[in-house]
């Protein structure tokens, strides 16, 4: 079953899209929060069983009260989660102990056992269309809540949080979603372009370890840069059908580019980047710098993404190499958006 959650007392949808809470969050997990927005795709969530359980779990059977679930949100496979407030794991904006920190962790619709939700419904009986539930975490024994706070940190979205006490603001409606299309098999849209390849590309690493582990001989090389090219054409064409490579840039700092996929409609470049060596990963940052400068004074474009493929580990800092080189370079009056990514 597929289905939306409204708080009730706010009427907002419980949403969460691929962005990562921020300090003085200290778990880097991905955001949770409340729209107004009704045609949001990301406020759609798969039921499932308790975790432990496969995915088909007394599939077709009612959910009712007292029955253990979890939720996964169906565009970033994740799934809504919590974690003790005595470990530090207070709300991102609430900053109290009566506040908890509600996440979406894991991936491919698995985490641990921090996934599983009490369902406890007004009155009894059956989770049905319309009827007021409350979600009680169940290793913590807090109820997911909501309140009328925006926060500017979360694009201005509504607070979520794990409740210590009870009261109206833990109240819930569920709405079922009769037919909710899968997020990316139709052709990504211009208005949530950069947002969705940021969302493909997160799935890289579970790409690579299928062509390397799947077979006895890996199904492409993936010890040279054509091959890490291959694999992010197959998987942004199918979402990206103008999707195209373009040929190698010739310079100083260009002699082994790779080739850019470029799409003209959502305005993108994206470029694979693979270090040779260690020697190689230290210069890597002034290929970076190069790429930018190019394609921020192009108007065409408005977005750049850089995957830095590294299975050797030979970036000493990549996390600081993310950080510096993302975000809006700007010059006069051109700029791009640089979206960087490392994976192993």
């Amino acid at each position: 079953m597929i289905l939306r959650l409204r708080h009730q007392r706010t009427g907002r949808l419980l949403k969460s899209w691929d962005k990562r809470y921020p300090p003085p969050s200290i778990s880097n997990q991905q955001v949770v929060a409340a729209t107004n927005d009704e045609s949001d795709s990301g406020t759609h969530w798969r039921v499932k069983g308790p975790d432990g359980t496969p995915d088909d779990f007394e599939k077709g059977k009612s959910v009712t009260h007292g029955s253990v679930i979890r939720l996964e949100h169906v565009n970033t496979r994740a799934n809504l989660h919590s974690h003790r407030f005595e470990d530090g794991h207070l709300a991102f904006f609430t900053r109290d102990g009566g506040h908890q920190e509600v996440s979406c962790a894991g991936s491919l619709g698995k985490a641990d056992d921090n996934d599983n939700w009490r369902v406890e419904v007004e009155g009894g009986g059956d989770w049905v269309a319309n009827a007021v539930v409350r979600l009680v975490h169940v290793n913590t024994t807090r109820p997911l809540h909501s309140h009328n706070n925006s926060v500017p940190a979360l694009d201005g979205l509504q607070e979520i949080t794990a409740y210590m006490n009870r009261d109206e603001n833990d109240h819930f409606l569920g709405l079922q979603v009769e037919r909710a299309e899968p997020p990316l098999l139709a052709k990504i849209s211009r208005r949530d372009g950069a947002e969705s390849v940021r969302r493909l590309l997160r799935q890289f690493s579970d790409c690579v370890g299928y062509a390397l582990g799947r077979r006895k001989k890996p199904v492409l090389n993936l010890t040279v840069e054509a091959g890490v090219q291959d694999v992010l054409f197959f998987m942004l064409k199918p979402s990206i059908p103008d999707l195209t490579a373009e040929s190698p840039v010739a310079g100083p700092l260009r002699q082994f580019s790779v080739v850019d996929f470029k799409s003209r409609r959502l305005r993108l470049v994206i470029e694979a980047k693979m270090p040779r060596d260690k020697a190689h990963a230290k210069r890597l940052r002034a290929e970076l710098n190069d790429d930018i400068n190019k394609y921020r004074d192009d108007p065409h474009w408005k977005d750049l993404f850089f995957v830095i493929y590294d299975p050797d580990h030979d970036i000493e800092a990549p996390a600081a190499l993310t950080k510096t080189v993302s975000g809006t370079h700007k010059k006069g009056n051109r700029s791009v958006r640089v979206h960087c990514l490392v994976v192993h």
